[in-house]
């Protein structure tokens, strides 16, 4: 079985998964970061299904038309973002995609600059993946780690 993920266990591991759909969904994950970044409506409305929801690291949820709209008024402004350490997993027509993502921009006037773990979920219609559902959690900073004793 071939490693979808370094360091996870085989045993974590999703089902065999072939390289264009790996090639896909890394490509549809590319294409979400840079939807945002250049505030291309169009781009996400194909991207994300109706039914879409995210909920962010603090706890609340939004939706597609929320996201959407903050994007349209500028609320939520997207200066720069990476997504990177993608894991796949594909059940038949849905997907789940686990990564990190990178971002700088500014919210309602706020600048922040974050590193997120997040989980996308994907549904395959009509040839291609949209995401349905998606989560988003703040990544510790090492110092904050260390005096916590934790592990990442």
């Amino acid at each position: 079985m071939e490693p979808k993920g370094e360091n996870i266990p085989t045993s974590l591991l999703g089902p065999e998964l072939s390289s264009n759909e790996r090639e896909e969904l890394a490509a549809v994950q590319q294409q979400l970061i840079a939807a945002w970044i250049h505030r291309d409506r169009s781009a996400l409305e194909a991207l994300l299904a109706q039914e879409w929801s995210v909920t962010h690291p603090d706890g609340r949820i939004s939706t597609r038309a929320d996201v959407l709209s903050d994007l349209e008024s500028g609320a939520n402004r997207l200066l720069e973002g990476a997504v990177d350490d993608l894991r796949f997993s594909v059940y038949g027509n849905f997907a789940i995609v686990n990564g990190r993502t990178q971002a700088r921009g500014e919210y309602q006037g706020h600048p922040y600059d974050v590193k997120l773990r997040f989980t996308d979920v994907f549904v395959q219609r009509d040839g291609r993946w949209q995401a349905v559902s998606s989560h988003a959690s703040r990544i510790a900073s090492e110092n904050s780690a260390v005096a916590q004793g934790t592990e990442r």
